[in-house]
């Protein structure tokens, strides 16, 4: 893992860019009328008190068990939208929130405010929070490192069809080169997407399917970018600008972990819209997004004009998790999961309202962990 040095709190509005290390500082620094600086102060000063809530209600308690923890954490502001909470500042001001909300994948109004206050409490933990760092080579590294680990066992172009668990064990039926074919095992970690779970997984228990209907995802449509620059530009410093004046949401330098001493030519860069700016471009071309995001990233950083040498348009239908307002409990899949013996289980970033990838590696453990319990008394 490799430190984030570059600020993850810059900001574009009214079409300047903002670098500013402290977020109390923008309602003096930003273009904006005294009302839209009085609106963001109000906001942003309610939204700190939250997060400062929100650390202290999530902290582990002493002899409390991971899977307890998990279940606690669902119950922050899990009964209001992020709108409730933020009500209705001045237009500007307010797409500043909505934007950063988008990082969730939903907009204000369709995510609860506890999942809005858990991405902003870890945008603003600094070097408290693993966020503060980053994978080299990115996330991927975990899947290469798993296929070495495995070895031959890994299965590539498998689809899996059902899973079904009794009492000696799991039947798993895949489809491979077009050919359906069933294999037994003792136990089977399912690390799909919630919805999928549903799907795949027969004879889920009514509350566990229940819990599993919980989760939502959102939308992203994304661009990466390799550049060629030869010398400094704007955005050296910034590792994660909110752009609240662009059609994508945010924009991440991933170069700015890897620069140390000398600054190198070229870097790479990503751009991405969430929520419901993310639906409206599925339906217009790669070429479309491309140009449009491309046009908007140069109004920000004129010098970034011409050294674009490549370009790749991602859109995923299946985003990120996160949790809607409620009345019903996720408890049931969490204690699910934590139950001795059961044969199959469940793992991902759903396990918190706000999916990261912490939480999806940590869930994965967990059921490993309880698995080789099993075995160990089993057998």
């Amino acid at each position: 893992m490799i430190e984030i040095p570059g600020l993850k709190t810059a900001l574009s509005f009214g079409g300047k860019v903002y670098h500013s290390k402290s977020i109390e500082t923008y309602p003096f620094l930003l273009r904006a009328s005294l009302r839209e600086r009085f609106d963001l102060a109000r906001v942003g000063l309610k939204l700190k008190y939250m997060v400062w809530r929100w650390y202290r209600y999530t902290r582990p308690r002493p002899g409390e068990a991971p899977s307890a923890q998990r279940a606690r954490v669902e119950q922050f502001r899990a009964r209001e939208t992020f709108r409730d909470l933020l009500g209705r500042p001045s237009k500007r001001i307010d797409q500043i929130f909505q934007t950063a909300a988008h990082r969730a994948s939903a907009d204000a109004e369709q995510q609860s405010a506890g999942c809005a206050v858990a991405l902003f409490g870890a945008v603003w933990s600094g070097k408290k929070d693993n966020t503060s760092l980053n994978m080299k080579g990115g996330s991927g590294q975990f899947g290469v490192a798993m296929q070495r680990a495995l070895g031959d066992r890994v299965q590539l172009g498998a689809t899996v069809r059902r899973v079904i668990g009794d009492d000696d064990g799991v039947t798993v039926t895949y489809e491979q080169g077009g050919t359906e074919q069933s294999l037994r095992a003792r136990y089977a970690i399912v690390c799909l997407p919630a919805t999928l779970a549903r799907e795949v997984v027969a004879d889920i228990p009514i509350e566990v399917d229940q819990a599993l209907s919980l989760v939502h995802y959102g939308s992203w449509v994304g661009m990466s970018m390799i550049t060629d620059e030869k010398g400094p530009m704007p955005y050296d410093d910034i590792y994660a600008l909110t752009a609240s004046d662009r059609t994508f949401d945010m924009f991440f330098n991933h170069a700015n972990p890897l620069r140390n001493g000398t600054r190198q030519p070229g870097g790479s860069l990503m751009c991405y819209a969430g929520g419901s700016t993310a639906e409206s471009l599925m339906s217009r071309s790669d070429e479309e997004i491309t140009a449009l995001y491309c046009k908007e990233l140069y109004e920000l950083f004129p010098q970034l004009e011409g050294h674009i040498v490549e370009s790749r348009i991602q859109r995923w239908v299946i985003g990120g998790s996160y949790r809607r307002v409620t009345s019903d409990f996720f408890e049931p899949l969490v204690e699910y999961s934590a139950t001795p013996e059961k044969r199959v289980r469940f793992a991902g970033d759903y396990f918190a309202p706000l999916g990261q990838m912490e939480v999806a590696v940590t869930t994965g453990q967990d059921a490993a962990d309880l698995v080789r319990q099993d075995l160990s008394h089993r057998f």
